[in-house]
């Protein structure tokens, strides 16, 4: 995983894994600020803001998984 970026998608129905020219990526506004209130996405982006706790176990198996990748 050498990705500056990771995304989510939250949907119904069927995933398959296609690509399609034209992907637009874009912030989760009500998604920020359920989870780290009204700062500014800029904020969030630039380390300003400290993970939340409830993201603590996702963020250790990223670097769990990230690091044997590199190996």
């Amino acid at each position: 995983m050498h990705a500056e970026i990771l995304t989510y998608s939250r949907s119904r129905g069927a995933f398959a894994g296609i690509s399609l020219s034209g992907e637009v990526v874009q912030p989760d506004k009500s998604g920020d600020r359920a989870m780290y209130g009204r700062r500014a996405w800029q904020n969030i982006l630039a380390g300003q803001v400290s993970a939340p706790a409830s993201t603590h176990p996702f963020l250790a198996t990223m670097n769990r998984y990230s690091a044997m990748a590199g190996k």
